[in-house]
């Protein structure tokens, strides 16, 4: 009875240890960490594109949520994105936590801008930023959400008007 007992709160224990800490909301539906895919062809209003993603904690206790974000071109780093989570980090932050208490759900936004100091990235440009969270107290556990935001060529209209040599 001992040994069944003891075992029993040994696969209790280890369940605990490897339940997850952390879940993930895109587009109001539950996701697993992986590549997303973000594609616009509007940006003449603000060259920016954000990406939500709800994060929650699981967990009975509070947690220190760690982030961590990389942006690049063409595998070079390029320092246009931003990041907001309880407050707003710019480009130069790449790593910070937060405290997200127990059961709650908290807004993380990535923010993925298509100009940088000599104008606005050309049609085509794909921004590769990677979201990595984690339990301060687990770092071994990381969720890593690799998105991809693309700046398509906006359509063009199939008609095109002139008035006095000028398109209008």
């Amino acid at each position: 009875m001992k040994k069944l007992l003891l075992s029993l709160i040994v696969m209790v224990f280890a369940a605990q240890l490897s339940a997850q800490s952390l879940a993930f909301k895109y587009e109001g539906e539950t996701v697993e960490p992986g590549t997303i895919d973000i594609v616009t062809n509007d940006i003449t209003a603000s060259p920016e594109v954000i990406f939500d993603l709800h994060i929650i904690n699981t967990t009975d206790a509070d947690i220190n949520v760690v982030w961590e974000m990389n942006d690049t071109v063409n595998g070079e780093k390029i320092g246009t994105s931003f990041v907001c989570f309880g407050a707003c980090y710019g480009p130069n932050v790449i790593t910070k936590s937060r405290i997200l208490a127990a059961g709650s759900e908290e807004m993380f936004q990535g923010h993925c801008t298509f100009a940088n100091s000599e104008g606005l990235l050309p049609a085509g440009t794909v921004i590769n930023v990677v979201y990595t969270f984690f339990d301060e107290r687990n770092p071994e556990e990381k969720y890593v959400f690799n998105v991809n935001f693309k700046y398509e060529a906006p359509e063009l209209p199939a008609l095109t008007f002139k008035y006095e040599g000028e398109t209008v």
